[in-house]
């Protein structure tokens, strides 16, 4: 007779218990990332009172990292601005005075570790070198606006920018560094050994070769430079694509989750085994005004703004490049395994790696965008750059690819159908529920949507989407000249097409919910709940077809009306990528019957082909 296995009942955890936990693990999380990079945690610190400017007050968490001491606070209240309020009157005086503040703790011994650690004779640092950041931490967002009213200085670890960081310590650990002091607004001379080296030490200086622009082929005043750079210095400057993207919420992660750990994992054995430097070169960009360029007698090669040489510098090669010691500046386009193997970490190969990272000398290729391009210029270069590069290897995922594809083509079907997605995300029945971050694993994912469900829906091109009932006397403008005025009437039809869209998922929305109970909600999280990938291009498709029968859409009442009865559509019938199929069927059921009239028109966004 077989013995049952006897299995443990998962604990069923309280409303309470749930937001404890909650707050526990957030506080992990943080403490996880910063003592990756390095950091000590002053033990003791939590709920410990004291006063200080006769105002009583506390920290949630102290770290300290060479001269840098990190003061957390974490919240997971849901109205984090409240509890900031009360945080502003101490925190206003620790800005203001932050070395009355670091002389207060360590002569008053309220954190014996951390009075121990300034003043030990082990210490390098004066009370004077130390720098001071408070990092506020709130698990739900701090609103924008609420944050322009309270004392400057105040770094907010928001969520999304905690995650991007995190992806970043669990592939390249320690290294990670470099981003988060940019990130704390600390220059690399005020950092560590640094603040004792001369001023000069910012800027380093590296013998290269310019390509001719006769042999480069890129456009005029793009320089083609390569030249020999170790590791560390590479590491300490190096970006992957996106430059920035803890400033970037939109699209923290898409960019730097482009360094896959295996991947690295595999290349630091192949260092520590073989003991010798990548013989390949490494492709990336830099902007003229993070760069100078030197004679053979160390005299600066003027360049024009457009990046063309100024008149008798035509033939300096071999040159130096002279490079700032600055985060965030030199992009790497294609080679980022090969740099990031390099990594800072604790594995069994870092003691052989340490080693090489300012020994072994990597070979840049790196081309010189002219000071004259703005941002969206270089990163529209960059973006492009990578495609041409990287396009049909593995890294390259459909949500990257998407993402580049509304830097590059901003007028292309995927950019169009990515910008209305956009919208939906933040407003209508599906807000909240659209994947908006690459760890948002309790939500519906977007690709497969932007590909095969806003694409066709949104197209300029198609007799069955919406650009077809969009009655702008000027729209067939959009496909001419992209210039300002076109930009501005693509925005319109993106505002349209998106209201459009809304329109026929509230009429869904509204039917598929009662007062008792709601199907609108996702498939994977509850039994009964109807939305996944499948259905909301299902309902997409439904609006093509009426699109592609009746020349015409509606507005939200008539939906409301059209849509009583789907209570009881069976949309769990249709599988994975049935999505055409369930279109045709909710178009059959609900609209082959109606019969509007030109009476029925109602404008919504100036448009008469949206009936009521």
């Amino acid at each position: 007779m077989t013995k049952k296995i006897k299995r443990n009942k998962k604990r069923v955890l309280t409303p309470d218990q749930k937001k404890d936990k909650e707050k526990k693990d957030y506080i992990k999380l943080v403490q996880h990332i910063l003592l990756s990079m390095g950091f000590k945690r002053i033990k003791d610190v939590s709920d410990k009172n004291f006063f200080y400017k006769e105002r009583q007050t506390e920290l949630d968490d102290i770290f300290i990292l060479e001269n840098l001491i990190i003061f957390t606070e974490y919240t997971s209240r849901k109205d984090p601005e409240a509890h900031l309020k009360n945080k502003n009157f101490i925190y206003d005086r620790i800005i203001k005075n932050k070395r009355d503040f670091l002389t207060f703790l360590t002569t008053e011994n309220t954190f014996p570790e951390l009075s121990e650690l300034v003043k030990s004779i082990d210490c390098k640092f004066q009370v004077t070198q130390f720098q001071l950041s408070i990092l506020y931490c709130s698990r739900y967002k701090v609103e924008d606006e609420y944050k322009k009213i309270m004392v400057d200085g105040i770094k907010y670890f928001d969520f999304p920018v905690v995650k991007y960081f995190e992806s970043l310590v669990n592939v390249i650990k320690k290294t990670a560094i470099f981003d988060f002091l940019d990130f704390l607004s600390i220059e690399s001379k005020q950092f560590g050994d640094n603040i004792f080296k001369a001023a000069s030490y910012s800027s380093s200086s590296y013998e290269a070769q310019i390509l001719p622009e006769d042999r480069s082929l890129f456009s005029r005043g793009q320089k083609i430079i390569s030249f020999y750079i170790d590791a560390q210095s590479l590491l300490k400057r190096a970006y992957v694509l996106r430059r920035d993207g803890w400033k970037n919420c939109e699209n923290i992660g898409h960019y730097q989750r482009m360094l896959v750990t295996k991947k690295i994992n595999s290349m630091r054995k192949y260092l520590s085994e073989k003991e010798r430097v990548f013989v390949n070169n490494i492709i990336t960009t830099i902007s003229t005004k993070d760069i100078s360029l030197l004679d053979k007698d160390d005299n600066e090669i003027k360049l024009k703004p457009n990046g063309e040489y100024e008149e008798g510098n035509q033939n300096n090669l071999p040159v130096k490049v002279q490079i700032p010691d600055k985060p965030n500046i030199i992009g790497i386009i294609d080679g980022q395994h090969r740099t990031y193997s390099y990594y800072e970490g604790s594995d069994i190969y870092e003691p052989k790696i340490a080693k090489f990272r300012r020994a072994h000398n990597l070979l840049i290729t790196t081309i010189l965008s002219p000071i004259t391009w703005n941002d969206d210029q270089r990163i529209k270069f960059e973006a492009d750059l990578f495609m041409e590069i990287n396009s049909n290897q593995t890294s390259a995922e459909g949500l990257l690819k998407q993402e580049i594809e509304l830097i590059i083509h901003p007028y292309s079907p995927i950019a169009i159908a990515k910008r209305v997605l956009n919208i939906l995300k933040s407003d209508g029945p599906l807000s909240g529920l659209l994947e908006n971050y690459w760890y948002d694993y309790n939500s519906i994912k977007t690709t497969t949507i932007v590909s095969y469900g806003l694409k066709p829906l949104t197209r300029l091109d198609s007799s069955d989407s919406i650009f077809t009932v969009w009655d702008h006397p000027e729209k067939n403008k959009i496909e001419g000249t992209k210039d300002t005025e076109t930009s501005a009437l693509l925005d319109l039809y993106i505002k349209f097409a998106a209201k459009t869209i809304n329109n026929i998922l509230s009429g869904y929305e509204i039917n598929l919910s009662t007062k008792e109970y709601t199907l609108w909600r996702l498939s994977k999280n509850f039994p009964d709940g109807i939305l996944s990938v499948s259905s909301v291009i299902g309902m997409f498709n439904s609006l093509r077809l009426l699109i592609r029968n009746e020349k015409h859409v509606y507005n939200f009442d008539k939906y409301k009306e059209i849509f009583k009865d789907v209570y009881d559509f069976k949309f769990k019938d249709y599988k994975s990528s049935q999505y055409m199929k369930m279109g045709e069927a909710l178009h059959k059921r609900f609209f082959t019957n109606q019969t509007p009239s030109n009476d029925d028109a109602n404008k919504v966004l100036d448009n008469p082909t949206i009936l009521t």
